[in-house]
């Protein structure tokens, strides 16, 4: 599957922010998935915004299977966060079979994986979803537009928050965006 080609039909987007419609629409079209449902659910926003679950299911008994991915994310985020939110569950997609976390084990080896990242012991999981948040800000803020605001954001004639309201993103991800680390992601 070609993450590379949606944020390359991102990077084409000239208007902000970008729909997120827009990015369920390519990968409906582009045959990564059949259907995506987004789903507001009752979940502690502070323990977790969202999770994915795809699946697949046959309208007809001896049918072709339907590729489904259902995005569930707590329900009383601002837009902002429940734009990237939804984003970044849609770059799980993506992942690689052996990233998905299915089982009581492999969930509790994403939690301490997670609790031990900072000494780089992360698990398949847990990588998979430091992608997704990379994924997610390359689709919803293009390396090119990021670079159109460099002289802006660092000038500080725009602050974080405004930057973060022109893509429509968690005011927390705007100083990644501008750092020598996510340029390099993205150009490599």
């Amino acid at each position: 599957m070609s993450l590379k080609k949606l944020i390359e039909y991102a990077s084409f987007k000239k208007e902000f922010p970008i729909k997120v419609d827009d990015i369920h629409d390519w990968i409906i079209s582009q045959g990564y998935q059949d259907q995506i449902h987004f789903i507001p659910v009752d979940i502690n926003k502070e323990v977790k915004r969202g999770q994915h679950r795809r699946y697949t299911k046959h309208a007809a008994v001896y049918g072709d299977p339907v590729w489904v991915t259902n995005i569930l994310y707590a329900k009383d985020m601002n837009l902002c966060w429940e734009r990237f939110v939804c984003c970044k569950e849609m770059m799980h997609i993506f992942d690689r079979p052996e990233s998905a976390s299915c089982t009581p084990e492999q969930l509790d080896e994403l939690t301490a994986s997670l609790v031990a990242s900072y000494v780089g012991q992360l698990s398949e999981s847990a990588s998979a979803d430091d992608r997704a948040i990379i994924s997610a800000l390359q689709v919803l803020a293009p390396i090119d537009a990021v670079k159109q605001l460099k002289g802006v954001y660092s000038g500080k004639s725009k602050s974080a928050k405004e930057i973060a309201k022109y893509f429509s993103i968690p005011e927390m991800y705007v100083p990644m965006l501008f750092s020598d680390d996510y340029r390099y992601l993205c150009e490599n």
